[in-house]
C-alpha cells in the first residue's frame, strides 16, 4: 500500500431539533416543476417557511452562467460499458466526476470535461450497460449533482448556477444563479422540497425545488471596516481589503472561508463545513440568531455527509490521524478505527446509514458505522478522484485519474 502525506478524520455529530415560529412567505416566481407531486409539496412548504428577500439580494447574482441552456439528448453513438470480473467499466472523457445513482440504483450520473469550456453530464443505464442520455454543453465544470426522489429528475450545479432537468422528457425545468462564486456542494432536504447549496463565497442558500425560488440564506462572516486604507490584501496583513479599506472578519456568525460542504440534519436544520475549520449548525426556522452550534475541527474538512436517518454528520478532516465520533451534547471524542493509511475524503452514506464509502488515495473504503470497522477495500491502479455508493449499498461507483468509470458489486 502506498503511503500518503495526509491522513484524515471522520467526525460524527448528533444534533437535536428546535421548534419555533416561521417567518412570512414571499411570492414564487418561475417555471412549474413537471412532476406534480413535487410541485404540490414544494408550494405547501414554501408557504410555511421562507425568508423575506432582501432588496439588495438580487444585486449579487452572477449572470455569466445563467445564459446557458444545456440540452438533454439521446446520444447517436452511446458509450458502452464492458462487463469485467470486477464489475462494469468504461473509459470516458477527462476529469470525470461521479454525481450519483437514482434511488433504484439502475442509473448513474457522471460529469466530464470534453475540452475547451465544454462540460457534459452522462446518464448511464446500468441494466443495458450503456449511456442512455447526455446533457450539455455547460461552460463550467459540473461538480455536484443528484437525482430527486424516485425519479430521473436531476439537479446539478455548474459554476454559480443550479439546473434542474427532467431526463426522460429531455427538458430543462429551470436554472438559477444564486451565488457570487462557484458552488461547492449541493444537497436535497429530507422532504424533497428544498435545495441547499454551499459556495466559495462563504454562503449557503436554500432554494425551492419547484422553480429555484430563493428561500433562505446563511451569510458569510461580516467584514468590519477599519480606517486603514488599502490597495490589496498585502496591505492588510490578516485582514480583508474591501472597497479601499482594510476590514476585520467577524466570524461569530458566518463562515470566514469557503464552504466545502453542506447537509440537512432535519428539513429546517442544516449543517455547513468550511475551510475555516469549523462545522456550523443552523436552525433556518428562526428569523435571526439561527446559529445553534459551532464545532471547531483539528483541520480543514474534506467533504461531509449526513446519515439519512439524521443521527450523524460525518466529515473527513485534513491533517489528522484519527477517526473520531463527536457527541453533540458533550462534544467528547472516541476512536473510529480504519484500515487505511491514506487521507479519507468525501464520505457518503447509503440509504440505511449503516455503510459509508470514502475515497482514500488509490483505494475506495466501505466502513460499517455500527461495527466501527472497514468492511471492504477496493484498489485502483491510479489515484481515485471521486466515488459514491448505491442507495442499497449493493454497488460502489468510482472514477480515477485514468479517466475510467467503475461500477463494482460490494458483496454487502
Amino acid at each position: 500500500m502506498k503511503n500518503s502525506m495526509i491522513v484524515s478524520v471522520f467526525g460524527l455529530i448528533l444534533v437535536s431539533l428546535v421548534n419555533c415560529t416561521c417567518p412570512p412567505p414571499v411570492v414564487n416566481h418561475g417555471k412549474e416543476l413537471v412532476n406534480e407531486s413535487l410541485k404540490d409539496a414544494g408550494e405547501a412548504s414554501i408557504e410555511k417557511f421562507v425568508d423575506k428577500v432582501p432588496e439588495s439580494f438580487f444585486d449579487k447574482f452572477v449572470e455569466e452562467d445563467s445564459t446557458e441552456s444545456p440540452k438533454v439528448t439521446t446520444p447517436n453513438n452511446p458509450r458502452k460499458m464492458t462487463e469485467t470480473k470486477e464489475g462494469l467499466h468504461t473509459y470516458g472523457s477527462r476529469e470525470i466526476i461521479i454525481l450519483g445513482f437514482t434511488s433504484d440504483g439502475l442509473y448513474l450520473a457522471t460529469s466530464s470535461w470534453d475540452g475547451h469550456q465544454s462540460y457534459t453530464v452522462a446518464i448511464w443505464d446500468l441494466k443495458k450497460k450503456k449511456e442512455s442520455a447526455r446533457i450539455g454543453q455547460f461552460l463550467k465544470p459540473v461538480k455536484n449533482g443528484l437525482f430527486i426522489k424516485n425519479t430521473q429528475i436531476l439537479v446539478v450545479s455548474a459554476g454559480t448556477s443550479i439546473y434542474l432537468f427532467d431526463v426522460p422528457k429531455k427538458e430543462l425545468i429551470w436554472s438559477k444563479s444564486l451565488h457570487r462564486q462557484e458552488i461547492t456542494s449541493l444537497k436535497i432536504s429530507p422532504d424533497w422540497d428544498f435545495i441547499l447549496s454551499g459556495s466559495k463565497d462563504r454562503s449557503a442558500i436554500l432554494s425551492s425545488v419547484v422553480d429555484g425560488t430563493f428561500v433562505a440564506e446563511i451569510m458569510e462572516a461580516k467584514n468590519v471596516a477599519t480606517q486603514l486604507n488599502c490597495q490589496g490584501p498585502r496591505n492588510c496583513e490578516s485582514r480583508v481589503c474591501y472597497e479601499g479599506f482594510c476590514q476585520k472578519i467577524d466570524a461569530s456568525q458566518g463562515h470566514s472561508a469557503e464552504i466545502t460542504d453542506v447537509g440537512f440534519i432535519d428539513t429546517r436544520v442544516i449543517i455547513t463545513a468550511s475551510n475555516d475549520t469549523t462545522l456550523r449548525i443552523w436552525d433556518l426556522r428562526k428569523v435571526d440568531k439561527r446559529l445553534k452550534e459551532v464545532v471547531t475541527l483539528s483541520g480543514i474538512p474534506y467533504g461531509m455527509s449526513v446519515d439519512p436517518k439524521r443521527r450523524y454528520a460525518l466529515a473527513g478532516i485534513y491533517g489528522s490521524s484519527q477517526l473520531l465520533i463527536v457527541n453533540s451534547e458533550t462534544y467528547s471524542f472516541s476512536d473510529f478505527p480504519s484500515s487505511s493509511h491514506y487521507a479519507l475524503r468525501y464520505p457518503k452514506f447509503d440509504n440505511s446509514g449503516k455503510f459509508i464509502v470514502a475515497v482514500s488515495g488509490y483505494e475506495i473504503l466501505i466502513l460499517n458505522t455500527l461495527e466501527r470497522k472497514t468492511v471492504r477495500v477496493f484498489s485502483s491502479l491510479s489515484i481515485v478522484y471521486s466515488a459514491t455508493i448505491s442507495p442499497d449499498a449493493k454497488n460502489v461507483a468510482f472514477t480515477d485519474f485514468s479517466s475510467g468509470i467503475w461500477i463494482i458489486p460490494t458483496g454487502l
